[in-house]
């Protein structure tokens, strides 16, 4: 089956130059030695499985990009008022996070710091316009669970906060966005925004 996906507008220059080498496999399903071996190089940085299919080598890679925040020298795009629900099992950063988007204008519902609080909470029509969801939770189910759950149900944009970039390419799909801890809090109110509105992307 084909992995097909259109290129965002905002990528770097050297993001953008790895979608134009190595999308062509998504469709012919071939590459050459080097070409593999740049691949199979890359996915060892981010520690990524290697031992898969090329085409599902990139396309996990391509998630992880794609998705990934990297604004650092890009102004915050501004949005409007959002309820953003926190599910973050370190109750420090989770306050962090709230305290964030707190000063930026946001409501916060919780901080929530396992799936199953935040699931009864989205369950009792906690109404929320964005998820900042952590992959790896306190309790039973993880971020994961959540975010499929979540998503099953037609619910709202998710942005994965997670130190394991692993998880995240391979469960990329899931969310609208990834931010990699250490965060900064640049990088967590733009993702947002993206999330919310895919336009500000292109901003």
């Amino acid at each position: 089956m084909l992995f097909v996906v259109s290129v965002p507008s905002a990528l770097t220059p050297e993001a953008r130059s790895l979608f134009d080498r190595f999308d062509p496999l998504l469709a012919s399903a071939s590459l050459s030695p080097r070409d593999e071996e740049d691949l199979l190089g890359l996915a060892r940085v981010f520690d990524l499985e290697t031992d898969l299919p090329p085409v599902e080598v990139w396309r996990r890679l391509r998630l992880l990009i794609e998705r990934q925040s990297d604004f650092a020298d890009r102004p915050v795009a501004t949005c409007p008022q959002m309820r953003v629900m926190v599910v973050e099992d370190d109750p420090v950063m989770g306050a962090d996070l709230a305290g964030l988007l707190t000063d930026a204008g946001h409501a916060v519902v919780g901080p929530f710091t396992t799936a199953e609080a935040a699931w009864l909470a989205l369950s009792m029509d906690a109404a929320v316009d964005a998820l900042l969801l952590d992959i790896n939770l306190a309790g039973i189910e993880t971020g994961v669970d959540l975010a499929a759950r979540v998503t099953a149900r037609g619910g709202p944009p998710i942005v994965f906060l997670s130190g394991d970039v692993t998880l995240g390419a391979r469960h990329a799909e899931l969310a609208r966005r990834i931010v990699f801890k250490p965060w900064r809090e640049g990088e967590v109110l733009e993702a947002l925004s993206a999330a919310v509105n895919p336009a500000n992307l292109a901003a």
